[in-house]
């Protein structure tokens, strides 16, 4: 599958072949512009001017999959990830528009911590392996999982990308949608029946620039559809982090 399956918002970078965005007053809720591809960027624009900036940005992802089968995934230490779950992220980012430090929690649907992954002065932690690596410091990104990175490719092999205004939960909303029909069915371990096409809907606060909801289905051979994943998402920006977090970090150093 494609690439929005990365396990961080705050880890998808902005340089994903969208046109150049002019950010418009941001007093200003955005419309939607000539084309979907414009209108994306100015989303993304947005969402890293309202969140992209210095301090603590806390992402929350409510994760949910229909697939034929149990498990989401298996982290390294053998542990199964359910269908269900939830991903916890804390960054902090500097004036250059750089994540220095970042705490993942990856809950199951009670809360419990699954996997904790930590990365603070160019160097990460994971739980599950116990291992430390060096990593380069990292952009802040779209806030927008690797949706806007796609669009292009999903243009390019012939996906039909439109958009709409909508509402979710009673607020106004911008809809990035994509309807991709493959030329012939195939299979995929997801599910026993052949899959012949897939839909993204990607919804937008209008007025932070944020994804706050990503709703991808595959459409089977049978003509049924599945909801291969959805996740909710929530932004807060300026925020100061728990002990939880101050905890994680302590794996690094002080």
């Amino acid at each position: 599958m494609c690439g929005l399956l990365a396990l961080t918002l705050a880890a998808c970078e902005v340089n994903n072949g969208l046109p150049p965005a002019t950010e418009p007053d941001p007093n200003m809720e955005l419309g939607l512009a000539d084309t979907p591809l414009i209108t994306l960027g100015q989303l993304q624009a947005r969402a890293i001017l309202t969140y992209g900036q210095n301090g603590w940005v806390h992402i929350t992802e409510t994760v949910s999959h229909d697939l034929d089968r149990e498990l989401f995934s298996t982290l390294p230490d053998g542990r199964p990830v359910p269908l269900n779950h939830v991903l916890e992220t804390w960054a902090n980012i500097t004036g250059a528009q750089v994540v220095t430090q970042r705490v993942i929690f990856l809950r199951d649907g009670a809360g419990q911590v699954l996997q904790t992954s930590v990365l603070s002065r160019g160097v990460t932690w994971n739980s599950s392996t116990q291992k430390r690596e060096n990593q380069t410091e990292m952009p802040a990104g779209a806030f927008d999982h690797g949706f806007g990175a796609s669009v292009g490719e999903y243009q390019r092999v012939g996906a039909k990308v439109t958009q709409a205004t909508g509402t979710l939960s009673g607020t106004a909303t911008i809809e990035i949608l994509v309807d991709y029909a493959f030329d012939q069915p195939a299979k995929y371990e997801d599910y026993t029946e052949a899959v012949a096409g897939e839909t993204i809907k990607a919804i937008y606060d209008p007025n932070g620039g944020q994804l706050r909801q990503l709703v991808w289905r595959m459409r089977l051979a049978d003509g049924s559809e599945r909801a291969y994943g959805v996740w909710d998402i929530a932004l807060e920006a300026h925020v100061s982090p728990p002990d939880e977090v101050l905890e994680a970090l302590k794996v690094l150093g002080p």
